[in-house]
């Protein structure tokens, strides 16, 4: 299995280190585990966050396709 560190997820994705994290606290995406203090991600991470429209809709916008699937998740918390 291809592992991916949360700097390597955010350097494919365009997301920053938090917004991942923020994800992984709402429960959309989870580590697979820990090499030291780095979270350690699934290479399926990356299908993850971009069958929910989580990646930049483009370079040049800082909108998110699933900004309004986090606003519906964190409202109902």
């Amino acid at each position: 299995m291809k592992t991916l560190s949360i700097t390597r997820v955010s350097e494919l994705t365009g997301l920053t280190t938090a917004t991942i994290r923020f994800y992984e606290s709402k429960g959309l995406i989870a580590p697979i585990g820990r090499k030291g203090l780095t979270r350690i991600y699934a290479q399926e991470v990356l299908t993850q966050l971009s069958l929910r429209g989580c990646v930049p809709i483009s370079s040049k916008s800082p909108k998110f396709a699933c900004s309004p699937l986090i606003s519906r998740t964190t409202a109902d918390i």
